[in-house]
């Protein structure tokens, strides 16, 4: 990416958005903007409000399901359905605009700042989102809404915001902790609220993390297996040190052994998606 152009990274999430300027992977002085509605004129503005006018090109990572531009439908903004955002946006901006899942996003950012050359990203937060890197290539797949990682089928029949039932996400989410949680009657208000229960000892709470370690092993083998990444990268709110380290001991277990790689734990890492999706919108435009 050169350093001779001002890029703007916007990464949107369902209270409010967050933009920066992004020059050779670095990331400038994050602008935040809350959301009145969760409309889609209101992001527009919210965006507008954000992107500073030296900008030439902005990449937008939104949590949904993308095509070419258009949300097709994202559980954050459940009335949105086949939003042409980067048409809606372009015309608010008057310059080039991409747009990218936040996860795919955020896969893209971490991968810029290392020397792997395939990378898989689970992003663990209010839902799992996810990213995979082969060769440098993000695999979008021929339909261009591929490595939704989160949502590959570990078991059970928990409904998902996808609309499918048994996803990665229903396990490993703040979403599926609170679901496991209130089922064996203990109702959370957050996934922090588990982690306190867990580091209390509570047997419960241990019980439900335990079967959200089950679930992200599954996908973890599954998911290495498929692609054979470098590396496995965890970021988001609930990529805690420890927190994940019985999924960590049976991956290594049972993944085939030529595909075993390293795991490693980010924390939150905020300014991934920005990053990714400044590079992803200097990549398409000037390809």
């Amino acid at each position: 990416m050169s350093g001779q152009q001002d890029m703007a990274g916007v990464d949107i999430g369902g209270s409010g958005v967050r933009c920066a300027v992004v020059r050779d992977e670095k990331v400038g002085r994050i602008e935040r903007s809350y959301l009145r509605s969760r409309s889609v004129s209101s992001v527009v503005e919210a965006v507008a409000s954000v992107v500073p006018n030296s900008a030439v090109l902005v990449g937008v990572g939104v949590p949904g399901f993308v095509r070419q531009g258009r949300v097709l439908s994202s559980p954050n903004f459940p009335e949105w359905r086949d939003v042409a955002l980067r048409e809606r946006l372009e015309h608010r901006l008057g310059r080039p605009v991409q747009v990218l899942n936040d996860a795919n996003a955020a896969c893209v950012g971490a991968w810029r700042q290392r020397s792997e050359r395939s990378v898989l990203m689970l992003t663990l937060g209010t839902g799992v989102g996810g990213g995979a890197i082969q060769n440098g290539v993000l695999q979008l797949g021929g339909r261009h809404t591929g490595s939704e990682l989160g949502h590959i089928y570990v078991g059970g029949d928990a409904p998902c915001g996808c609309g499918s039932t048994g996803c990665l996400e229903t396990w490993a989410s703040t979403v599926g902790l609170m679901r496991a949680a209130e089922a064996c009657g203990h109702p959370i208000v957050d996934g922090a609220a588990l982690v306190d229960h867990v580091h209390n000892g509570e047997r419960w709470a241990l019980d439900v993390l335990s079967e959200a370690n089950t679930a992200l092993a599954r996908g973890l083998v599954s998911l290495v297996n498929l692609y054979a990444p470098d590396v496995v990268l965890l970021a988001g709110g609930l990529a805690q040190p420890g927190l994940w380290d019985d999924a960590c001991k049976t991956f290594a277990q049972r993944v085939i052994a030529c595909n075993r790689c390293e795991i490693e734990v980010l924390g939150a890492a905020d300014g991934l998606a920005i990053v990714g999706a400044a590079y992803w919108a200097n990549q398409q435009v000037n390809s």
